[in-house]
């Protein structure tokens, strides 16, 4: 569990019953930490190899961070200083990335992996107001800042992603964000 059943019994007003459950049986052991670098590596992997066949697609640069911006979420996850409202969210933002079921196939070379960013991006972006910077900044391992990376991603998403697509994303972030 979370170890610390205060912090969900405190938040647990703000959420359904349907979410505290989840949450109280949401257990984070060497076991999920293991299968989460797993999917890490393999995310990683898989950009590597296509950097290297589309070195020059012009979102190639911002699907490279998407294996940072997930492992930041996992961190969120375990973090006792994260809000149990904002955990319950960024389930929904890894339960995404990992799932086979998307708006774009993940198969489909660089662009079938920008809307894994765009839902955690947006995703993250609607969630940094309530949690500390100086969390954020503790768990993020990529290479650039943090919020100007989120920043700069989300500037870009409109001419980077096809309108209708765009749409569905901030769609289903807001369905989930409440």
């Amino acid at each position: 569990m979370f170890n610390d059943e205060e912090i969900i019994e405190t938040e647990a007003e703000e959420l359904n019953e349907e979410e505290v459950k989840k949450l109280r049986a949401f257990e984070y052991n060497k076991e999920d930490q293991e299968k989460h670098y797993r999917f890490y590596e393999k995310l990683r992997n898989k950009i590597r190899d296509m950097a290297g066949k589309y070195h020059d697609h012009p979102v190639l640069d911002y699907v490279l961070m998407l294996p940072d911006f997930f492992m930041l979420l996992l961190r969120l996850l375990k973090d006792k200083e994260v809000p149990v409202k904002d955990k319950t969210f960024i389930l929904a933002l890894v339960g995404y990335v990992i799932l086979p079921v998307d708006f774009i196939p993940d198969f489909i070379p660089v662009i079938g992996l920008m809307d894994d960013l765009l839902i955690v991006v947006y995703g993250l972006n609607t969630i940094i107001k309530d949690i500390n910077p100086e969390i954020l900044n503790k768990h993020w391992s990529g290479k650039t800042n943090l919020l100007n990376s989120i920043t700069n991603i989300i500037e870009k998403s409109n001419a980077l992603m096809n309108s209708k697509v765009y749409s569905k994303i901030k769609k289903w972030i807001n369905v989930r964000r409440g």
